[in-house]
């Protein structure tokens, strides 16, 4: 709270929000609120917050471009990344979180929070494999990539082929990126400058169920205010999903984008950034159609198979932000799409 970071507890449909100091007895009282009878939710809400404060006042700078912190949504990611590391559900991803040791947890929080790629080991204490007796390491990527060239080494042996595996380790890398940033709230360098000018050239933008007008907003606050930016929070915020909040933070960037390029468009209008997504969604599986890309597995027969949030195919989740075929790219294309019927046809319209 001191470096001015809020943080909320609890699950995106039931969170409670602090956003100043508060006496013991009152600050254990909103832990149980948002926990409920969780005794289990309540023990690791208390401990991520006391590494989470330990972070903060050793290395600030993992904390940069995030305002508030959603205690929650860090613990669903830290039980993803348990379950997909150890090939596990959920349920018992989470089990296992509960059952790390402090230094694990610590660890699995610190390169959530760094951005580092880790890669998590589950191993049994001599030749018994029971699920009182295996211990979880946590280790870099590069020490992971060690490992991994030793198994191979070993499986060539055996001719075995990794093929497979490998791909299957490349695929998921940008949907998980997504879902840690989206769960950390982490936005890119001048995202709120780019809201606020967009903002300047539009009547408004919807997101989900949520509006934020132009009038009163860019009258009454300032690009770099941090009631605007808390504002701009508490709208993306009201999205359950965190990989579905990374896809709208990057259409906002395209929009800031387009305002740079074309100052003097105006788009008068709400924009609804929901419909740029589902555009782009779209435009995403006729090129996987013309390619006979991975979506053809699921929503280029079917839309909605692979049962994604909002309706999105799961591979448009994976895909990486640049390129040719970048969600960067689509939003541009779907974006240009919805300006069409508003700018004139005599103007020309620079997204580059």
């Amino acid at each position: 709270l001191v470096r001015q970071k809020n943080f909320s507890m609890g699950q995106p449909n039931h969170e409670i929000q602090i956003t100043q100091p508060l006496p013991r007895a009152a600050f254990l009282e909103k832990i149980h609120i948002a926990c409920g009878k969780d005794y289990s939710a309540i023990s690791l809400t208390q401990e991520i917050l006391v590494y989470l404060a330990m972070f903060i006042r050793s290395e600030p700078y993992l904390f940069q471009e995030m305002l508030r912190l959603r205690i929650g949504l860090i613990q669903n990611v830290m039980v993803t990344e348990l379950s997909r590391a150890l090939q596990c559900s959920n349920e018992e991803g989470l089990e296992r979180l509960l059952d790390l040791g402090p230094y694990e947890l610590k660890n699995l929080l610190y390169h959530i929070l760094s951005r580092k790629e880790f890669a998590i080991d589950d191993q049994g204490i001599g030749d018994v494999q029971t699920s009182d007796m295996r211990q979880i390491s946590i280790f870099t990527h590069k020490k992971h990539l060690n490992v991994v060239r030793l198994h191979k080494y070993v499986r060539s042996l055996s001719e075995i082929d990794v093929d497979e595996e490998d791909e299957g380790e490349k695929q998921g890398q940008w949907r998980r990126r997504r879902r840690i940033d989206g769960a950390l709230n982490r936005v890119p360098q001048d995202f709120y400058f780019q809201v606020w000018h967009t903002l300047e050239q539009c009547e408004g933008i919807s997101i989900g169920n949520k509006h934020l007008p132009r009038n009163p907003t860019v009258h009454e606050m300032t690009p770099g205010e941090l009631k605007f930016a808390m504002r701009v929070e508490s709208v993306l915020n009201s999205l359950p999903n965190p990989e579905y909040r990374q896809l709208i933070v990057e259409v906002l960037m395209v929009c800031g984008i387009w305002v740079r390029l074309n100052p003097q468009e105006k788009y008068p209008h709400v924009m609804v950034l929901d419909n740029v997504i589902r555009c782009a969604n779209q435009l995403f599986l006729e090129d996987q159609r013309a390619n006979n890309g991975l979506a053809m597995k699921c929503c280029c027969d079917v839309p909605g198979l692979c049962q994604g949030y909002g309706g999105v195919c799961v591979f448009f989740y994976d895909s990486a932000p640049s390129g040719m075929y970048g969600t960067m790219s689509y939003f541009a294309r779907a974006m240009l799409q919805n300006l069409a019927e508003t700018i004139p046809q005599t103007h020309a319209c620079r997204i580059s």
